[in-house]
């Protein structure tokens, strides 16, 4: 769903999938925008890409639902060139305790009804954590959203540089 906002100039993205084959929505948008996609088949938590590959990584709706998302964040961060971006948009855990509590109890159920997706992430702490320094953070209440997935945070990170790749 992200192609169609991508910014003028990009003709070229890598995508990576568990799946062999991309989705038919992605390859219509791609084609409509004159978009060459690489699909590589892998994991965020462990990607066959080359480090410092890439001028910009997009996580869309992912730290969510993979089981370790710090693993994930750190191979963002190595595949990214020094000079290069994160954006992510995630939904997160709400703010107000009750809701936060409700989301609490329905993860469990969450967990196992949406492909793994958690309703009680903490995305920003986790991209924070793991070599980030978010540049840019929006945080919201998308209405169009169902209530426990509401509140979305997005924006952009640039990679901290590792002193012992120095």
């Amino acid at each position: 769903m992200n192609l169609d906002v991508y910014a003028d100039g990009i003709n070229a993205i890598t995508a990576l999938a568990f799946e062999p084959a991309l989705d038919p929505r992605a390859v219509t948008r791609a084609a409509r925008r004159g978009l060459t996609v690489e699909l590589v088949i892998g994991d965020a938590r462990q990607m066959p890409l080359a480090d410092a590959s890439f001028d910009t990584v997009v996580c869309t709706f992912l730290l969510c639902s993979i089981s370790d998302g710090a693993a994930a964040v750190r191979e963002f961060r190595r595949v990214l060139r020094p000079e290069g971006r994160l954006l992510f948009l995630e939904h997160v855990l709400r703010r107000a305790p009750i809701e936060r509590a409700l989301q609490q109890v329905l993860n469990p159920l969450s967990l196992l009804l949406s492909c793994g997706c958690s309703l009680i992430r903490d995305s920003a702490s986790t991209i924070a954590n793991n070599g980030f320094l978010i540049e840019e953070l929006n945080d919201r209440d998308l209405p169009a959203m169902l209530w426990p997935h509401r509140r979305v945070i997005r924006g952009t990170a640039l990679p901290i540089p590792d002193p012992r790749e120095s």
